[in-house]
Formats: C-alpha cells, structure tokens, sequence
C-alpha cells in the first residue's frame, strides 16, 4: 500500500552525526570526531517500556543523499519481543519539527539480549552534515512481546511533547494491552492514518508538506515533513 499526500533533561544524548558510511564499531567511536556540520542524535527517556535504545547514530552518504539511523536495543524483561516500531523527530536548530517518521518491523529479542537494528530516512528527511542545523529524536512507538503488545505505548500528546523537550514522560505508559487482543503493528487498517494524525499534530500550524505510508510483508513504514520545514 502506498499513500502520499527547548530540548530539556527529558531526552538522553547518545551520539552525534557521522559523514559517511561505516561499521558499527565505527560509529560508536565517531563521536569523538564530531564536525562543525554535525547533528545531535537524542532518546527520550521512556520508564516503563520494557526494552531501551542503549544507543543511537546517525550516517548521511551525501553522494546518495540518504540518511541512516543505526540504533541498538536491549530488552530488560523476562518478554520476547518480537516486532518494534520506532518514530524518529527531526527538528531544526531552534527545537521545531521539520518531519518525522515511523518504522515498524519484526525482530527476535530475547530476554537480556542486544539487538542492532538500521534503517533509512525518507529520502525527503534527508540531512546534509555540512549545511544542515538539526536534532534527530527518537522514540520507541510500540512493540509485540510474547504477553505484552502497545502501539503509541503513551498518549499521544505525551510522547510528542516529550520528543518536543517540553516535559517527561509520566513513570507508566498508558496503552499496553495483552498480546492476544493486539491488532499487528503493520495494520493495514490503521497505521496509515494514525501515523497522517500524529503529521498534523506535530507539524502544527505549519501544516504538513508530503506524507507517505508504505507496506511490505515484513516491515510498514510512514514519513511525513512539515510545510516550510526546511
């Protein structure tokens, strides 16, 4: 299916962005060669989720014109978790949305267990290093567990205010429901259209300049940017 149409202590700095394309040992050690150019990658801090992004990077090959997101999660629980959705904020260098995007794909993450997951940006989300003032947020936005399952674990307004930096996230999330009454994260039905509110939301007045929403059998994935976010 396809559709188109004041940062605070809330949010935990990892890592800070890298030119070019490079292993992950690499980009764990490329904060130490942080450029003029270089964008601020943050997580915001979400108590109750049961498995944490541990760290985080973004790549930018200029010649592509493509941006990467390299995360690394672990999972605290007793839970398997199965499917992860992660929503990634890129704001400018004043803290307003430019855009966003959602990810949503199956993993096999095993209690205590780490797990590296990478994907690309929408190339109209793309970040030049050498020009570009902005801060990528990200957030975890749901997942499926052997008991547990959640889609927008939070209420909406929280999470976007927390990615925004204007306040925390309370200590519990609001929305997790068992395992056997969860709709799948890739819902054809709804991921569209949830993801197309949570656009308007964050871009605000501004309104939203293009979005896009697409399926495969194993990943679903939306991204939207906001009307003179650039």
């Amino acid at each position: 299916m396809f559709r188109s149409g004041l940062y605070s202590s809330v949010c935990l700095t990892l890592m800070f962005f890298s030119l070019g394309v490079v292993s992950w040992g690499d980009l764990l050690s490329s904060g130490r060669h942080r450029s003029a150019g270089s964008l601020e990658v943050t997580v915001v801090r979400q108590p109750g989720v049961p498995f944490t992004i541990t760290r985080a990077i973004a790549t930018s090959d200029i010649v592509l014109r493509k941006t990467s997101i390299h995360l690394a999660v672990e999972n605290t629980t007793r839970e398997h978790i199965k499917e992860v959705s992660i929503f990634v904020a890129v704001l400018d260098g004043q803290g307003q949305p430019r855009g966003g995007q959602r990810t949503s794909q199956r993993i096999s993450l095993r209690p205590d267990e780490e797990q590296h997951i990478t994907f690309d940006l929408s190339n109209l989300l793309f970040l030049d290093p050498t020009r570009d003032a902005a801060r990528i947020s990200l957030a975890i936005d749901g997942w499926v567990g052997e008991d547990t399952a959640a889609l927008q674990p939070y209420s909406e307004r929280a999470l976007l205010q927390a990615i925004l930096g204007l306040t925390s996230l309370p200590s519990q999330p609001a929305h997790i429901t068992s395992v056997q009454d969860f709709e799948p994260l890739c819902d054809e039905s709804s991921f569209c259209d949830n993801c197309q509110n949570r656009a308007t939301t964050l871009c605000g007045s501004r309104g939203v300049g293009s979005f896009n929403c697409t399926f495969t059998r194993e990943s679903c994935s939306c991204s939207f940017t906001c009307a003179g976010g650039r």
